[in-house]
Protein backbone atom coordinates (compact mmCIF):
# COMPACT_ATOMS: atom_id res chain seq x y z
CA UNK A 1 0.00 0.00 0.00
CA UNK A 2 1.42 3.58 -1.06
CA UNK A 3 1.21 6.09 2.06
CA UNK A 4 -0.20 9.30 -0.25
CA UNK A 5 0.77 11.32 2.55
CA UNK A 6 4.59 10.39 1.65
CA UNK A 7 4.01 11.15 -1.95
CA UNK A 8 3.06 14.29 -1.34
CA UNK A 9 5.59 15.47 1.10
CA UNK A 10 8.43 14.04 -1.65
CA UNK A 11 6.91 13.46 -5.41
CA UNK A 12 10.81 13.47 -6.47
CA UNK A 13 11.71 10.10 -3.46
CA UNK A 14 8.56 8.69 -4.54
CA UNK A 15 9.67 8.85 -8.56
CA UNK A 16 12.86 7.70 -8.00
CA UNK A 17 12.23 4.97 -5.59
CA UNK A 18 9.49 3.92 -8.41
CA UNK A 19 12.37 4.30 -11.26
CA UNK A 20 15.02 2.19 -8.98
CA UNK A 21 12.61 -0.63 -8.92
CA UNK A 22 12.11 -0.08 -12.64
CA UNK A 23 8.77 0.97 -13.01
CA UNK A 24 8.72 3.67 -14.71
CA UNK A 25 5.41 3.83 -16.64
CA UNK A 26 2.89 6.68 -15.93
CA UNK A 27 1.14 5.10 -13.54
CA UNK A 28 3.49 4.86 -11.30
CA UNK A 29 4.69 8.43 -11.19
CA UNK A 30 4.20 11.01 -8.10
CA UNK A 31 1.73 13.12 -10.32
CA UNK A 32 -0.70 9.96 -11.27
CA UNK A 33 -1.05 8.92 -8.39
CA UNK A 34 -1.39 12.58 -6.74
CA UNK A 35 -4.02 12.98 -9.51
CA UNK A 36 -6.04 10.14 -8.63
CA UNK A 37 -5.58 10.96 -5.12
CA UNK A 38 -7.12 14.36 -5.46
CA UNK A 39 -10.07 12.84 -7.79
CA UNK A 40 -10.75 10.45 -5.03
CA UNK A 41 -11.49 13.03 -2.83
CA UNK A 42 -13.74 15.11 -4.88
CA UNK A 43 -16.07 11.98 -5.59
CA UNK A 44 -16.48 11.80 -2.07
CA UNK A 45 -17.28 15.26 -1.82
CA UNK A 46 -19.69 14.94 -4.62
CA UNK A 47 -21.30 12.07 -3.24
CA UNK A 48 -21.79 13.70 0.36
CA UNK A 49 -23.16 16.74 -1.67
CA UNK A 50 -25.61 14.56 -3.82
CA UNK A 51 -26.94 12.85 -0.35
CA UNK A 52 -27.76 17.01 0.55
CA UNK A 53 -29.68 17.44 -1.85
CA UNK A 54 -31.31 13.64 -1.98
CA UNK A 55 -32.05 15.04 2.03
CA UNK A 56 -33.14 18.88 0.81
CA UNK A 57 -35.78 17.21 -2.11
CA UNK A 58 -37.28 14.90 0.57
CA UNK A 59 -37.83 18.00 2.86
CA UNK A 60 -39.26 19.73 -0.32
CA UNK A 61 -41.41 17.18 -1.29
CA UNK A 62 -42.88 16.93 2.49
CA UNK A 63 -43.89 20.10 1.86
CA UNK A 64 -45.14 20.52 -0.83
CA UNK A 65 -47.65 17.30 0.05
CA UNK A 66 -48.61 19.44 3.21
CA UNK A 67 -49.21 22.33 1.21
CA UNK A 68 -51.67 20.48 -0.88
CA UNK A 69 -53.34 18.58 1.53
CA UNK A 70 -54.14 21.90 3.44
CA UNK A 71 -55.44 23.55 -0.09
CA UNK A 72 -57.47 20.41 -0.19
CA UNK A 73 -58.98 20.64 2.73
CA UNK A 74 -59.84 24.48 2.24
Amino acid sequence: MIDIKRVEADPAAFDEAMKARGLTDYEHSSAYLLALYEIQKLDAQIEEMQNRVKKIDAKIFHILKQASEIYEIT
